[in-house]
């Protein structure tokens, strides 16, 4: 149960650091983002299960399959969020690099991709693509160049 919790606490807290700093970004916020992060909310609800059932399980193809399942729709209604937020909202704060924006939402849209990936490999093998689930969040710890950036001109703000 240890193993579980603490796979629960590291993929919660990565994705709470991810799911703060598009907001960061922001100049606004409106209806559509707002249904968007309620959306994510829900499905970041549900990770305790299929972890727990990953737990009790992990040989079992059906709990890789809900686990994946889970992962990559919280994957998908994220990158969701952060596309509406970059593009089709345009809530971002002037100034902001579009290259930058755009490697973003790229290295977001990954995680559900991948998610999916071994999803579809759960069918062939479980065991790889349990290993695979558990290297997609290692993906993720480290910030991307945007994430940098931003962290950089918010502590230089703070020192005026």
């Amino acid at each position: 149960m240890g193993i579980n919790t603490s796979k629960t606490t590291a993929f919660s807290r990565n994705l709470a650091i991810r799911h703060r700093h598009p907001f960061a970004l922001l100049a606004k916020s409106d209806r559509g983002l707002l249904w968007r992060n309620s959306l994510f909310m829900f499905w970041l609800a549900l990770v305790p299960f299929p972890t727990a059932l990953l737990g009790d399980y992990p040989s079992q193809r059906v709990a890789v399959i809900v686990y994946g399942a889970v992962m990559a729709m919280a994957g998908v209604s994220f990158s969701s969020m952060r596309f509406y937020a970059f593009y089709d909202g345009k809530l971002t704060a002037a100034g902001i690099d579009p290259v930058l924006l755009r490697r973003a939402m790229l290295k977001s849209a990954m995680n559900p991709l991948l998610h999916f990936v071994a999803v579809r490999l759960a069918w062939v093998n479980a065991k790889i693509a349990l290993v695979l689930h558990v290297g997609i969040p290692i993906l993720f710890f480290l910030p991307s160049k945007l994430e940098r950036s931003t962290t950089a001109e918010d502590r230089t703000k703070e020192t005026l």
